[in-house]
């Protein structure tokens, strides 16, 4: 970074620090740090700030760009990782590994004396309906995985624009009505914030899994 001009790094900075260190600073380079809104007045020599990660919720855009700031995340960095993610997640529910790791590990199947136990169910995810929420580049690379486990796959999407996928759209109320699992892959906005509450999980399968 010194080879593009001096580079200031501090491991570590909470709101106050925040607020003290980006006074004199040309451009900003961050991760998970909250810019309070007192702080935007003083942002008189920023031209740049860089997001080392994808989401940008966590910072003023409509300030930016009135004062000209420009604003740049690293798009889709992540998208196989999460999805992968979602899938350990969605499978260890559906198979309950936690549960049967500790059952094994505890000593009580050894003990039992009966080679089948009957104990949570397990399923397959062959068949069922994956409902997606948010058709990005990670919604999109789940929806891949998903039928190649033989899933059905539907989608909701939440700006309205991605309606044109191989997949079929529907409307909120029915994806969480008929889908066997649910994943969410949108960023926090004004249209997302407060998009699933209570009454959206009374909406599902008492058997459906959420991620």
């Amino acid at each position: 970074m010194n080879q593009f001009g001096q580079a200031t790094i501090y491991k570590q900075s909470n709101p106050e620090e925040v607020i003290e260190r980006i006074k004199k600073q040309i451009s900003l380079l961050r991760i998970n740090v909250y810019l309070p809104k007192k702080s935007y007045n003083m942002l008189t020599k920023v031209k740049l700030i860089c997001i080392t990660a994808t989401g940008v919720n966590n910072v003023d855009l409509d300030y930016c760009h009135r004062r000209g700031i420009t604003v740049c995340n690293v798009a889709g960095y992540s998208s196989l990782s999460v999805a992968q993610h979602t899938f350990a997640l969605a499978l260890d529910l559906l198979h309950k590994n936690s549960y049967y790791h500790h059952y094994v590990q505890s000593g009580q199947y050894s003990e039992s004396g009966m080679f089948s136990y009957i104990g949570p169910r397990f399923y397959e995810l062959h068949e069922k309906t994956w409902g997606i929420i948010g058709m990005g580049n990670i919604g999109r690379t789940v929806a891949k995985i998903a039928e190649a486990f033989g899933c059905q796959v539907q989608y909701y999407s939440t700006s309205g624009k991605n309606t044109k996928q191989d997949y079929l759209s529907v409307d909120l109320e029915t994806l969480l009505k008929t889908s066997d699992i649910v994943s969410i892959h949108c960023p926090l906005n004004e249209q997302t914030k407060g998009l699933i509450g209570e009454e959206s999980f009374k909406l599902m399968k008492k058997e459906a899994n959420f991620n």
